[in-house]
């Protein structure tokens, strides 16, 4: 779940505490996160632009 966390850390401006310093495997992973991050933030935008 680390490497979820990573990833929402360096595409937001959200402060995301962690446990502990990231090894580059979990760096690595982290990539993998993007594509659901940007969903994420796409249906929150969505979803407040028909308020």
């Amino acid at each position: 779940m680390l490497p979820f966390w990573i990833a929402l850390q360096f595409l937001t401006v959200i402060p995301v505490q962690l446990s502990r310093i990231p090894n580059q495997t979990e760096n690595a992973r982290s990539v993998l996160y993007y594509p659901l991050i940007g969903l994420l933030i796409g249906l929150i935008l969505y979803s407040l632009s028909w308020l």
